[in-house]
């Protein structure tokens, strides 16, 4: 269903909340008003899996309450059935659709909080809670992994030179050669100006060089066929024993990066850490 958003198991358990409510709303009969007892997972539904599923529920608890409704021992013109109905499920929708335009903003905000506006990749941020969890994880499993620090040469000529709209191009151009030829369990961020982070789960020497080779190659043909004098400098690490945290890592990346451009720019450096 359209809108639907991972959450079965929220989804489910405000079906049987429904059932419940439906069930103390049979049993207390017209003494207790349960309009907030239905109220309860119709929010569920929208805040954990989406305004289809709250819309769903809602429909649900509208049902049921008519349900239950109709067995009462007071009769009632179909007018005021109608009303009743059309107000209850007018409650039901419009809190489903409010939590669940309120829950997709939060998680946009949260996205956007995390993410580097120009080229979508992760932020410094969003790049140290996603890098230090993975780091984290080799530790625990034993596993390999590779951090690169990547530093755009001469970049301040392109600005300078071409305008700042095309430098804009080619950090997005850089990104856009990242998110094609990585693979999807790996990190790529923009640290701020032109400076770029990756970090590689799961990699030992051979696949980094491997994939990191290709990466350079790939940036320098896309800007080789544009006229767009660009190049990088690249220090890459293998980790078989993981260091005390990200910014350790990060610093000895660096420090290969920076070796490089001393060697002559457009260059990369790696080492493994054992």
């Amino acid at each position: 269903m359209r809108g639907l958003k991972p959450g079965g198991a929220a989804l489910g358990l405000a079906v049987v909340l429904v059932a419940l409510a439906g069930l103390g709303d049979y049993v207390t009969g017209d003494d207790t008003a349960f309009t907030l007892a239905y109220l309860i997972p119709v929010a569920l539904a929208a805040w954990r899996s989406g305004r289809a599923a709250g819309l769903l529920v809602a429909a649900l608890s509208t049902t049921s309450w008519l349900v239950v409704d109709l067995q009462r021992t007071v009769p009632v013109s179909l007018a005021v059935q109608l009303w009743n109905v059309a107000t209850e499920l007018g409650v039901f929708v419009t809190v489903a659709c409010l939590l669940a335009a309120l829950e997709q903003r939060l998680e946009l905000e949260s996205k956007r909080g995390l993410t580097d506006p120009l080229t979508g990749l992760k932020n410094r941020r969003g790049f140290d809670e996603a890098a230090s969890a993975e780091i984290d994880r080799a530790r625990r499993h034993h596993h390999p992994f590779t951090v690169a620090f990547i530093d755009l040469d001469d970049f301040k000529l392109v600005n300078d030179g071409m305008g700042h709209e095309a430098g804009d191009r080619v950090l997005v151009g850089v990104a856009d050669v990242f998110r094609r030829r990585l693979r999807a369990v790996d990190l790529a961020a923009r640290l701020g100006g032109d400076e770029f982070a990756l970090l590689l789960p799961e990699t030992d020497t051979d696949q980094a060089t491997a994939l990191l080779r290709s990466l350079f190659d790939q940036v320098l043909h896309r800007f080789d066929a544009r006229g767009v004098p660009v190049a990088f400098s690249m220090g890459s690490v293998t980790f078989q024993t993981p260091p005390r945290g990200l910014d350790d890592a990060l610093r000895q990346a660096d420090a290969l990066m920076y070796e490089a451009k001393r060697e002559g720019k457009g260059r990369m450096l790696h080492k493994t850490y054992a």
